[in-house]
């Protein structure tokens, strides 16, 4: 049996037997005649108010009064506004409600009777009688809102107990929150029925209704208390925490047999009662849970909930019972008063976002404040200066406006005061900057475990081992710690014990981290960025010194004349000021004249070692360059050239330039002795390091690549090198990007 009890088929089988008991009281609720009137009681004045008739057979004006009710059998019992009275454990004492349920039960079997008379007093002063049918069963249309809220409100604590408790179903604190949930809705659906009952029930359901409100009810407080005594810190024995219930129900039982001759002392009385005993609870609780931040965020949110719902609900309908005062408004709304209870108790049992208490107390307090004072100052004016209630509103607004919004902002402050401060956004950013741009990963990961010790002023910043994953940051252990991504090259971290260790991290701390985190990340991609673009820039510098400036410097080397040697500086200075302060930017150019430039350049650096340079004169095609084009085609004839007067030992060196529309075929083939093996394989294995063999040729596939050409290296036909490049012309957006 026990592996079949899963948190699913728990929850299921109290959530079909919450429903189950749902029904049976709706169903219970229809199962009585009804007249299709809907009465009040007055505010003075004999009988019972008709707001509205229903009642096809016959037209009665609104504002008329029931005053009594008779049939064949019994001709006039008479009704008051005790006949409506919501609910009888208001009554005074023991015999009281005996004869109300008399009262009842009479009236009851009158519209069982059959057809009954109406006795009325009309809005004119006349009297009437009406005779009439009532319908055998009420219909759903004639349940009030209030009848539903009651029942929902059962059902969802019953519910959604049902869950907690199916999660563990062994610990006392589940244990607790599912019998409040059942105390709950046994007092609501019981409550439903006979608080919106149209005229009157039998005295035996009144009796059995009332009997399983007042049960119910006191079920509902020995959960309360039994919750207190276990949760957040078990403060009494597991049989202190059991055994108050079956006293409790036996009070109840003992209540109902009528042996306590006054009401407000059998049942309101105990209610006060555990109350109190559960804010005695409360204070050993505090005491309990001290260095203890999750356990007293808990309490703190059972305590709000509490303070709010049950509060309320005694203050509402306990009190003024027990003081002989009016009620407040309807019994099923304050049922809702005590879903609010149970909902604070589900959360804190389910411990879940118990890192937000400190923003729920404030705005808790705040707004019931708000609400407090706005009714009150209208009951005042409305009360003692006879103001209508429009005018009374209004003015109550304007006063709530005026004066307790600049309160609650200094009161937050006060309360706040005593926070760590954050950083301002520009204190942050420059301290991340530091961070960002530190000379090495290890000061870089001492600055930001500073940032993070000065932001959130954590007892233990420590990094996440490397098998535990984060990708965003979030608060963990009910709030005491906050994770933080990895923000390559920094680790995640993990951060314990908000401001030493006096806090927990809330949502606030959460979106702090958020910013922090995409702040550094931000700073840290543009620090890559930056060196990145360095390093490419100096990749390019080095690359036109060595295929462009080394040339240059060589032909001014071997020049024998002093003019030509001039003239090769200049152009090398100019060149060294293009590269440097230009890049690539420069017009566009003629091919017949880069190429004669070179073909003289070349066969003068050539002619020095005595190698013949075998290059013929391309015809004129008029044929203008980009200048990316126009460098690279200058880079790779004059690196190819000199790696041939440098390398080969050759004796001819044969240069073909081949104009085609859609590209520029350029070979360079020398009859030396051929290219080494270890430069090949560098060649072909991609190797681009300064200090490994065929540099230069690397440089030239880099540069074709560049512009989306290809660059081939080969033996040639009668021995030595050929390198084949072609240039393509048509793609001018890959041009243009290598421009950049």
């Amino acid at each position: 049996m026990r592996r079949f009890a899963t948190p699913v088929l728990l929850t299921l089988a109290v959530g079909m037997i919450t429903i189950c008991i749902a029904l049976a009281a709706v169903s219970a609720a229809l199962q009585h005649p009804h007249l299709g009137l809907r009465l009040a009681i007055p505010d003075a004045g004999p009988g019972l108010l008709i707001r509205q008739s229903d009642i096809p057979d016959a037209e009665i004006p609104a504002g008329s009064r029931l005053l009594a009710i008779g049939s064949a059998r019994d001709p006039s019992v008479p009704v008051s506004g005790v006949t409506l009275i919501e609910e009888p454990d208001t009554l005074s004492d023991y015999e009281t409600m005996q004869a109300f349920r008399a009262d009842q039960h009479r009236l009851s079997q009158v519209l069982r009777d059959g057809k009954v008379t109406l006795h009325l007093l009309l809005p004119e002063g006349q009297i009437e009688q009406v005779s009439l049918q009532p319908a055998p069963r009420r219909s759903l249309s004639s349940l009030p809102p209030v009848f539903w809220v009651q029942i929902l409100t059962g059902v969802f604590a019953v519910g959604f107990g049902g869950w907690v408790w199916a999660l563990h179903p062994r610990r006392l604190p589940q244990l607790m929150l599912l019998t409040v949930g059942v105390g709950l809705q046994m007092a609501a659906n019981a409550a439903a029925i006979y608080s919106t009952r149209e005229l009157a029930l039998p005295q035996n359901y009144l009796a059995w209704l009332g009997g399983t409100n007042q049960i119910g009810a006191q079920i509902f407080g020995a959960g309360i208390l039994g919750l207190f005594l276990c949760y957040p810190r078990r403060i009494a024995p597991r049989w202190v925490v059991l055994g108050q219930l079956p006293l409790v129900v036996g009070w109840a039982l003992v209540n109902q047999a009528g042996l306590i001759h006054s009401n407000a002392i059998g049942f309101q009385l105990p209610t006060i009662l555990i109350l109190l005993g559960a804010i005695l609870c409360t204070f050993c609780q505090i005491r309990a849970t001290r260095g203890d931040l999750p356990a007293r965020a808990a309490l703190w949110i059972i305590g709000i909930c509490t303070g709010l719902g049950t509060g309320s609900f005694v203050l509402t309908r306990s009190l003024p019972a027990l003081l002989g005062l009016p009620l407040a408004f309807p019994q099923g709304y304050a049922f809702a008063l005590l879903g609010i209870v149970y909902l604070g108790f589900a959360r804190a049992v389910l411990r879940h976002r118990l890192f937000d208490v400190e923003r729920l107390a404030l705005h808790t307090l705040f707004y019931f404040t708000g609400a407090a004072l706005l009714l009150l100052i209208d009951a005042a004016l409305v009360l003692l200066l006879s103001l209508d209630q429009v005018p009374a509103l209004g003015i109550s607004l304007f006063f709530v406006g005026i004066f307790y919004l600049p309160l609650r902002d200094a009161t937050a402050r006060a309360l706040l005061k005593r926070r760590r401060k954050a950083q301002p956004i520009s204190e942050l950013v420059r301290a991340a900057d530091e961070v960002a741009f530190a000379r090495d990963d290890e000061c870089r990961r001492k600055r930001y475990e500073k940032l993070l010790a000065l932001e959130f002023g954590s007892l233990s910043i420590e990094p996440l081992p490397e098998g535990e994953a984060v990708t965003l940051p979030r608060i963990t252990q009910e709030g005491i710690a906050l994770l933080l991504p990895a923000v390559p090259p920094l680790p995640a971290y993990r951060l314990r014990w908000r401001d030493d260790g006096r806090r927990l991290f809330s949502p606030m701390d959460l979106s702090r981290a958020e910013v922090i985190c995409t702040v550094l990340q931000q700073l840290l991609e543009g620090r890559r960025a930056y060196r990145t673009g360095a390093n490419d820039e100096r990749t390019r510098i080095a690359r036109d010194v060595h295929d462009n400036i080394a040339v240059h410097l060589l032909g001014a080397l071997h020049s024998p004349l002093s003019s030509r040697k001039d003239e090769l500086i200049r152009e090398t200075l100019a060149d060294l000021r293009r590269i440097i302060e230009d890049g690539d930017r420069q017009p566009d150019a003629e091919l017949s004249e880069i190429l004669g430039e070179l073909r003289h350049d070349l066969a003068e650096l050539l002619a020095v070692t005595g190698i013949a340079l075998d290059w013929p004169t391309t015809p004129d095609t008029g044929l203008r360059l980009p200048d990316p084009m126009a460098h690279a085609l200058r880079s790779i004839l004059r690196e190819a050239v000199n790696n041939a007067r440098r390398h080969s030992g050759c004796s001819r060196v044969t240069v073909r330039i081949e104009p085609r529309p859609e590209m520029i075929r350029v070979s360079i083939a020398d009859d030396g002795r051929g290219i080494p093996a270890e430069v090949l394989r560098g060649f072909r294995a991609g190797v681009t390091s300064n200090d490994a063999p065929g540099h230069g040729l690397c440089n030239m596939r880099a540069r074709v690549a560049r512009l989306g050409g290809t660059l081939e290296l080969s033996q040639a036909p009668g021995g030595g090198v050929l390198i084949e490049a072609l240039l393509p012309r048509a793609d001018t957006e890959v041009q243009q990007r290598a421009a950049e």
